[in-house]
C-alpha cells in the first residue's frame, strides 16, 4: 500500500511503500540482499515503509523487477 498521497498533483519521483505486515526494516534488507535494490527504511513519524527515489536513469524493467520484490516479500 502505497504511502505517498493518491492525488497526482501531490506525488513525485519518490514513493514511501509499506507492505502490510512486515516490519520495515526486514523489507529493506531483503530488497538489498536478495535483489540488489537499494532504499530507505522510514520509521519517524508513525511510518513503517521504505523510502523508493526513482530517476530518468530508472527502467521500466527496473521498476517491474521492484514491484515483482514487493509482491515476493509482501507473500513470504
Amino acid at each position: 500500500i502505497s504511502k505517498t498521497p493518491a492525488d497526482d498533483r501531490l506525488s513525485g519521483g519518490i514513493q514511501t511503500v509499506e507492505v502490510k505486515g512486515k516490519p520495515v526494516r526486514e523489507v529493506g534488507k531483503r530488497l538489498q540482499e536478495e535483489w540488489g535494490i537499494n532504499v530507505r527504511s522510514m520509521t519517524s513519524h508513525g511510518l513503517n515503509g521504505v523510502r523508493i527515489s526513482l530517476s530518468v536513469f530508472n527502467t521500466l524493467a527496473d521498476v517491474d523487477r521492484l514491484v515483482g520484490a514487493l509482491d515476493a516479500i509482501a507473500k513470504a
